[in-house]
Protein backbone atom coordinates (compact mmCIF):
# COMPACT_ATOMS: atom_id res chain seq x y z
CA UNK A 1 0.00 0.00 0.00
CA UNK A 2 1.38 3.39 -1.20
CA UNK A 3 1.64 6.54 1.60
CA UNK A 4 -1.18 8.14 -0.29
CA UNK A 5 -3.33 5.25 0.40
CA UNK A 6 -2.52 5.10 4.05
CA UNK A 7 -4.05 8.62 4.42
CA UNK A 8 -6.80 7.92 2.32
CA UNK A 9 -8.03 5.39 5.19
CA UNK A 10 -7.60 7.98 7.77
CA UNK A 11 -7.00 11.67 7.01
CA UNK A 12 -4.50 13.49 9.61
CA UNK A 13 -2.20 10.68 10.50
CA UNK A 14 1.32 12.11 11.66
CA UNK A 15 4.25 11.15 8.98
CA UNK A 16 5.68 9.50 11.99
CA UNK A 17 3.57 6.82 12.40
CA UNK A 18 3.66 5.77 8.39
CA UNK A 19 7.26 5.91 8.31
CA UNK A 20 7.57 3.70 11.52
CA UNK A 21 5.00 1.20 10.21
CA UNK A 22 6.58 0.81 7.18
CA UNK A 23 10.59 0.60 8.01
CA UNK A 24 12.13 -2.56 9.74
CA UNK A 25 15.67 -3.61 10.44
CA UNK A 26 15.16 -7.06 10.56
CA UNK A 27 15.22 -8.94 7.10
CA UNK A 28 11.43 -10.56 6.99
CA UNK A 29 9.98 -13.59 5.72
CA UNK A 30 7.60 -12.82 2.96
CA UNK A 31 4.43 -14.06 5.60
CA UNK A 32 6.12 -11.36 8.65
CA UNK A 33 6.40 -8.71 6.12
CA UNK A 34 2.50 -9.12 4.69
CA UNK A 35 1.37 -9.22 8.11
CA UNK A 36 3.22 -6.66 9.08
CA UNK A 37 1.91 -4.31 6.61
CA UNK A 38 -1.64 -5.50 7.35
CA UNK A 39 -1.56 -4.79 10.72
CA UNK A 40 -0.29 -1.30 9.79
CA UNK A 41 -3.71 -0.93 8.31
CA UNK A 42 -5.55 -1.86 10.36
CA UNK A 43 -3.66 0.35 13.48
CA UNK A 44 -4.16 2.93 10.50
CA UNK A 45 -7.84 2.31 9.98
CA UNK A 46 -9.22 2.86 13.62
CA UNK A 47 -11.06 6.13 14.23
CA UNK A 48 -9.05 6.27 17.85
CA UNK A 49 -5.87 8.37 17.70
CA UNK A 50 -4.04 7.17 14.94
CA UNK A 51 -0.76 4.83 16.92
CA UNK A 52 1.31 2.19 15.91
CA UNK A 53 2.67 -0.61 17.73
CA UNK A 54 6.20 -0.84 18.57
CA UNK A 55 8.90 -3.93 17.27
CA UNK A 56 8.32 -7.12 18.06
CA UNK A 57 10.68 -7.61 22.00
CA UNK A 58 10.33 -3.69 22.52
CA UNK A 59 8.67 -3.52 26.44
CA UNK A 60 5.65 -2.93 26.87
CA UNK A 61 5.11 0.03 29.49
CA UNK A 62 1.70 1.69 29.79
CA UNK A 63 1.03 4.49 26.94
CA UNK A 64 0.36 8.25 27.15
CA UNK A 65 -2.38 10.11 26.04
CA UNK A 66 -0.05 10.51 22.98
CA UNK A 67 1.83 8.22 21.98
CA UNK A 68 1.86 3.79 21.91
CA UNK A 69 -0.73 2.01 20.42
CA UNK A 70 -3.85 2.23 21.22
CA UNK A 71 -4.73 0.52 24.74
CA UNK A 72 -6.97 0.79 27.44
CA UNK A 73 -5.73 -0.55 31.30
CA UNK A 74 -8.23 -3.46 33.13
CA UNK A 75 -6.90 -4.25 36.97
CA UNK A 76 -3.40 -2.52 36.38
CA UNK A 77 -2.91 -4.53 33.39
CA UNK A 78 -2.54 -2.62 29.88
CA UNK A 79 -4.07 -4.16 26.97
CA UNK A 80 -2.47 -3.17 23.37
CA UNK A 81 -4.61 -3.87 19.78
CA UNK A 82 -3.69 -7.11 18.33
CA UNK A 83 -0.65 -6.56 15.82
CA UNK A 84 -3.12 -8.46 13.65
CA UNK A 85 -5.77 -8.14 11.45
CA UNK A 86 -8.80 -8.94 14.25
CA UNK A 87 -12.32 -6.77 13.57
CA UNK A 88 -15.31 -9.02 13.62
CA UNK A 89 -18.77 -7.98 13.38
CA UNK A 90 -19.56 -10.22 15.46
CA UNK A 91 -18.86 -10.85 19.23
CA UNK A 92 -16.82 -14.33 19.49
CA UNK A 93 -18.07 -17.04 20.76
CA UNK A 94 -17.61 -17.41 24.82
CA UNK A 95 -16.95 -13.26 25.66
CA UNK A 96 -19.81 -11.66 27.48
CA UNK A 97 -20.04 -7.52 28.46
CA UNK A 98 -17.36 -6.86 31.07
CA UNK A 99 -18.43 -3.14 31.18
CA UNK A 100 -17.23 -0.17 29.70
CA UNK A 101 -13.71 1.57 29.66
CA UNK A 102 -11.69 4.58 28.03
CA UNK A 103 -9.49 3.49 24.99
CA UNK A 104 -7.19 6.64 24.10
CA UNK A 105 -9.51 9.19 25.06
CA UNK A 106 -12.68 7.61 23.68
CA UNK A 107 -14.78 7.07 26.90
CA UNK A 108 -17.46 4.91 26.78
CA UNK A 109 -16.50 1.76 24.91
CA UNK A 110 -18.27 -1.16 25.97
CA UNK A 111 -15.51 -4.26 25.87
CA UNK A 112 -16.32 -8.31 26.71
CA UNK A 113 -14.08 -10.50 28.41
CA UNK A 114 -13.82 -14.30 28.26
CA UNK A 115 -12.48 -16.07 31.42
CA UNK A 116 -10.62 -18.91 29.26
CA UNK A 117 -8.97 -16.73 27.34
CA UNK A 118 -7.62 -13.90 30.16
CA UNK A 119 -5.02 -13.04 27.65
CA UNK A 120 -7.58 -11.06 25.18
CA UNK A 121 -10.07 -8.26 25.00
CA UNK A 122 -12.87 -7.15 22.19
CA UNK A 123 -13.60 -3.86 22.63
CA UNK A 124 -16.81 -2.26 20.65
CA UNK A 125 -15.94 0.65 19.11
CA UNK A 126 -15.37 3.02 15.66
CA UNK A 127 -13.75 1.50 12.55
CA UNK A 128 -13.67 2.40 8.46
CA UNK A 129 -12.71 -1.30 7.92
CA UNK A 130 -14.05 -4.94 8.15
CA UNK A 131 -10.57 -6.70 8.51
CA UNK A 132 -10.45 -8.18 5.37
CA UNK A 133 -8.36 -7.80 2.85
CA UNK A 134 -8.52 -8.13 -0.98
CA UNK A 135 -6.41 -10.33 -3.62
CA UNK A 136 -3.13 -7.86 -3.32
CA UNK A 137 -3.12 -8.49 0.41
CA UNK A 138 -4.70 -4.33 0.73
CA UNK A 139 -6.65 -3.71 4.08
CA UNK A 140 -10.40 -3.08 2.58
CA UNK A 141 -11.38 0.62 3.73
CA UNK A 142 -15.34 0.84 4.89
CA UNK A 143 -17.31 3.64 6.25
CA UNK A 144 -17.47 4.04 9.97
CA UNK A 145 -19.08 1.45 12.02
CA UNK A 146 -18.77 -0.23 14.94
CA UNK A 147 -17.33 -3.65 15.45
CA UNK A 148 -15.13 -6.09 17.70
CA UNK A 149 -11.42 -5.57 17.95
CA UNK A 150 -9.23 -7.53 19.64
CA UNK A 151 -7.38 -6.50 22.35
CA UNK A 152 -3.94 -8.59 23.95
CA UNK A 153 -2.10 -8.76 26.95
CA UNK A 154 0.76 -6.32 26.77
CA UNK A 155 3.02 -9.17 27.61
CA UNK A 156 1.97 -11.30 25.22
CA UNK A 157 1.15 -8.84 22.30
CA UNK A 158 3.55 -9.84 19.02
CA UNK A 159 5.56 -12.69 20.55
CA UNK A 160 6.53 -16.01 19.11
CA UNK A 161 5.59 -18.73 22.35
CA UNK A 162 5.87 -22.78 21.21
CA UNK A 163 5.02 -25.44 23.75
CA UNK A 164 7.20 -28.35 23.66
CA UNK A 165 7.08 -31.00 26.23
CA UNK A 166 4.71 -28.84 28.56
CA UNK A 167 6.99 -25.87 28.51
CA UNK A 168 6.63 -22.73 27.08
CA UNK A 169 9.66 -21.31 24.76
CA UNK A 170 9.91 -17.59 23.50
CA UNK A 171 12.36 -16.88 20.17
CA UNK A 172 14.64 -14.90 20.76
CA UNK A 173 13.69 -11.77 18.24
CA UNK A 174 10.88 -11.35 20.94
CA UNK A 175 12.37 -12.02 24.30
CA UNK A 176 12.38 -9.34 26.79
CA UNK A 177 15.30 -10.10 29.26
CA UNK A 178 14.00 -8.56 32.54
CA UNK A 179 10.90 -10.17 31.73
CA UNK A 180 10.23 -13.40 29.71
CA UNK A 181 13.01 -15.24 30.35
CA UNK A 182 16.47 -15.72 32.79
CA UNK A 183 18.74 -13.01 31.91
CA UNK A 184 21.89 -15.35 31.95
CA UNK A 185 20.52 -18.02 29.60
CA UNK A 186 19.42 -14.73 26.91
CA UNK A 187 23.20 -13.84 27.44
CA UNK A 188 24.75 -17.40 26.61
CA UNK A 189 22.13 -18.13 24.12
CA UNK A 190 22.61 -14.83 22.10
CA UNK A 191 26.82 -15.38 22.59
CA UNK A 192 26.28 -18.63 21.04
CA UNK A 193 23.61 -19.04 18.42
CA UNK A 194 22.25 -15.51 18.11
CA UNK A 195 18.73 -15.41 17.53
CA UNK A 196 18.81 -16.93 14.26
CA UNK A 197 21.09 -19.41 12.06
CA UNK A 198 21.26 -20.44 8.47
CA UNK A 199 21.97 -23.39 7.19
CA UNK A 200 21.68 -26.80 9.19
CA UNK A 201 21.33 -26.81 12.96
CA UNK A 202 23.85 -27.38 15.53
CA UNK A 203 25.34 -30.86 16.37
CA UNK A 204 23.22 -32.50 18.84
CA UNK A 205 19.95 -30.76 17.64
CA UNK A 206 17.91 -33.76 15.88
CA UNK A 207 13.99 -33.43 14.19
CA UNK A 208 11.47 -33.80 17.06
CA UNK A 209 8.28 -32.80 15.09
CA UNK A 210 6.20 -30.20 13.60
CA UNK A 211 4.88 -27.19 15.71
CA UNK A 212 1.05 -27.20 13.96
CA UNK A 213 -0.25 -23.06 14.38
CA UNK A 214 -2.55 -22.36 17.15
CA UNK A 215 -3.37 -19.00 15.78
CA UNK A 216 -2.36 -15.30 16.57
CA UNK A 217 -2.19 -13.77 19.92
CA UNK A 218 -2.84 -17.51 21.40
CA UNK A 219 -0.61 -18.73 24.19
CA UNK A 220 0.30 -22.32 22.83
CA UNK A 221 -0.29 -25.07 25.80
CA UNK A 222 -0.29 -28.23 24.13
CA UNK A 223 2.86 -29.94 22.73
CA UNK A 224 4.12 -28.89 19.37
CA UNK A 225 1.79 -25.54 19.21
CA UNK A 226 3.01 -22.96 17.94
CA UNK A 227 1.80 -19.43 17.91
CA UNK A 228 3.56 -17.85 15.19
CA UNK A 229 3.58 -20.88 12.46
CA UNK A 230 3.79 -24.44 11.69
CA UNK A 231 7.18 -25.20 11.60
CA UNK A 232 10.05 -27.64 11.94
CA UNK A 233 11.44 -28.11 15.66
CA UNK A 234 14.74 -29.47 16.65
CA UNK A 235 15.94 -30.10 20.05
CA UNK A 236 18.41 -31.64 22.66
CA UNK A 237 17.61 -34.10 25.26
CA UNK A 238 20.83 -32.50 26.61
CA UNK A 239 20.18 -29.04 26.04
CA UNK A 240 16.46 -28.63 26.79
CA UNK A 241 16.41 -24.65 27.62
CA UNK A 242 16.96 -24.15 23.89
CA UNK A 243 15.24 -24.91 20.76
CA UNK A 244 15.61 -24.56 16.65
CA UNK A 245 12.78 -23.75 14.64
CA UNK A 246 12.84 -23.86 11.17
CA UNK A 247 12.49 -20.64 9.18
CA UNK A 248 13.17 -18.95 5.64
CA UNK A 249 13.99 -15.24 4.69
CA UNK A 250 14.82 -13.29 1.88
CA UNK A 251 17.20 -10.45 1.23
CA UNK A 252 17.38 -7.97 -1.55
CA UNK A 253 21.17 -5.95 -1.56
CA UNK A 254 22.35 -4.51 -4.30
CA UNK A 255 25.72 -6.78 -4.23
CA UNK A 256 23.06 -9.64 -5.01
CA UNK A 257 21.22 -8.69 -8.12
CA UNK A 258 17.52 -9.75 -7.04
CA UNK A 259 15.91 -11.33 -4.24
CA UNK A 260 17.85 -14.51 -2.37
CA UNK A 261 16.02 -16.57 -0.39
CA UNK A 262 17.76 -18.15 2.65
CA UNK A 263 16.54 -20.82 5.02
CA UNK A 264 17.25 -21.91 8.20
CA UNK A 265 16.68 -21.65 12.13
CA UNK A 266 15.31 -19.36 14.60
CA UNK A 267 16.31 -19.84 18.01
CA UNK A 268 13.92 -19.99 21.02
CA UNK A 269 14.70 -20.42 24.56
CA UNK A 270 12.77 -21.43 27.54
CA UNK A 271 10.20 -19.29 28.49
CA UNK A 272 9.92 -17.93 32.38
CA UNK A 273 7.46 -14.92 32.03
CA UNK A 274 4.37 -14.07 33.56
CA UNK A 275 2.42 -16.31 30.75
CA UNK A 276 2.86 -19.59 31.67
Amino acid sequence: MKKEDFFEVLGNTRDTYILEALASSRPLSSRRLKWGILAACLLLALLSRPALFPPPGTPQEPADSRDGPPHLVLEDQVFYISSYLSVTDTLPEGFSPGGNTDVDGVGNCPYYLNPQIPEWVYVYQEVRTDGSVDEHGTLKSTGPHDAYVRYVDGRLRGKSLLCYNGNLYISMWHVNENMDADKKLCETTRKIFGIRIEGEPPENFTHTGTATFSGHDTIPREHLLSNYDASEVYADPDNPEILFVSTHWYTATAEENGQTRHDGFDVYILYSGPLK
